[in-house]
């Protein structure tokens, strides 16, 4: 009730300069990753109260779950990705700032790491099994950031103060899906699969179907959590945070550049 009665409002059509106020393209990515964690949620609940009588429906059952929980995830991205190129060809935005966080203004290393948390959280959707704490940690995370930028809307907090909130929501997710992920003993290998899907899409711009396709495939292999996944998730990990120390450094070598120009204008 809360996320369809966000509808009921008038937003404006094309998004804030500095990202962090509520827009009408956000209200619906923010509906599709609200049905999404419903859906996972309503699995994680079937899971958990469906009583086999046989091994036939047991290993039938097992193997249908993780087939509703890439389907979730699809629809999801397709979704979005709909909304996107509708908005887009509308309202001739710049596909960049059409992203919740891409289009944010913030620091790039920051804005880095916090899109790689949306990786994280959509490879736990594909590892839901009969816990239901990540999906309601990653509602809260929806609904929070849609609050947020809310009340940056209303001028009710500054920009600085609206990415803050931000910050810390996504932060609470990431702790939620860590905990998650140490109970189930598959920290390393979640850890290492969600900062290599990050790190090849955000550096080397591999199509997202296809990444995910792959680690669909390779679920299994994650499942097993090998010795060798902790050596992984370290080197993925270092990876991940020198590519945000880079972006940052990029933005300032940029600004630079750009204030010496303006002085010899000037």
């Amino acid at each position: 009730l809360v996320q369809m009665s966000g509808f009921g409002f008038i937003l404006p059509t094309k998004r804030h300069p500095d990202g962090n106020r509520i827009w009408n393209e956000y209200r619906w990515h923010a509906l599709f990753f609200f049905l999404r964690c419903v859906i996972l949620m309503a699995l994680a609940w079937s899971r958990k109260t469906t009583t086999m009588t046989t091994a036939t429906q047991t290993l039938s059952k097992e193997r249908c779950y993780p087939l509703a929980n890439i389907a979730a995830v699809l629809f999801t991205m397709m979704g979005v990705d709909a909304v996107d190129a509708w908005f887009t060809s509308h309202t001739k935005q710049s596909p960049s700032t059409t992203t919740t966080i891409r289009g944010l203004k913030g620091p790039p290393g920051l804005l880095h790491l916090m899109s790689a948390a949306q990786f994280h959280a959509t490879l736990n959707s594909l590892l839901t099994t009969h816990r239901m704490s990540v999906q309601c940690s990653a509602l809260a995370v929806v609904q929070l950031s849609a609050f947020g930028m809310t009340l940056c809307r209303k001028g009710i907090i500054s920009h600085v103060h609206g990415l803050i909130l931000y910050t810390l929501v996504v932060l609470l997710g990431m702790l939620v899906i860590c905990h998650d992920l140490t109970e189930r003993d598959l920290f390393y290998s979640a850890i290492a699969v969600g900062n290599m899907a990050a790190f090849v899409r955000m550096n080397l711009c591999v199509d997202k179907y296809i990444i995910w396709t792959v680690v669909c495939i390779a679920i299994p292999i994650i499942q097993e959590n090998a010795v060798w996944w902790e050596n992984v998730s370290r080197v993925s990990t270092v990876l991940l945070l020198l590519s945000a120390v880079v972006r940052q450094i990029n933005q300032k070598e940029d600004l630079r550049q750009l204030r010496k120009s303006e002085s010899k204008l000037d």
